[in-house]
């Protein structure tokens, strides 16, 4: 069996570089903090909404399940699941790549396909 290298297990929105723990015998170490300034930007930590979302304490992989029922009902009951739906579309825009591969996962309440759906451009109906 492959073991995969994970980070140490964090709520979904409490990752930067102080709460992972790196330290400098971790080989993999520059490549998460990479990947923290590629999701958040100049400083790497994560905006301070996050903080305030229902889904903080919650197992990151509880909203990666091809079974939505939990992740959407912990959504349900977030007073931040519309800021946290506004940055993750405004994240898969960027990609310029959005398709069925990388649209994936609960955020804000709404799923990979709901997502979908909103990045497509809308048609006009010409009047007759």
């Amino acid at each position: 069996m492959i073991e995969r290298h994970r980070p140490p297990s964090v709520g979904r929105h409490n990752l930067h570089p102080h709460s992972l723990g790196f330290n400098n015998a971790n080989p993999l170490e520059p490549a998460y903090a990479a990947l923290l300034l590629a999701l958040f930007g100049g400083n790497g930590r994560a905006p301070d909404w996050h903080a305030q979302a229902a889904c903080r304490d919650t197992d990151p992989e509880a909203f990666f399940t091809p079974n939505t029922t939990a992740a959407t009902s912990v959504c349900a009951g977030c007073p931040v699941a519309d800021l946290c739906l506004k940055d993750q579309l405004r994240w898969e825009s960027a990609d310029r790549a959005v398709n069925r591969y990388t649209v994936v996962g609960v955020f804000g309440g709404v799923d990979g396909p709901g997502r979908r759906a909103l990045h497509k451009p809308k048609r006009r109906h010409r009047a007759a």
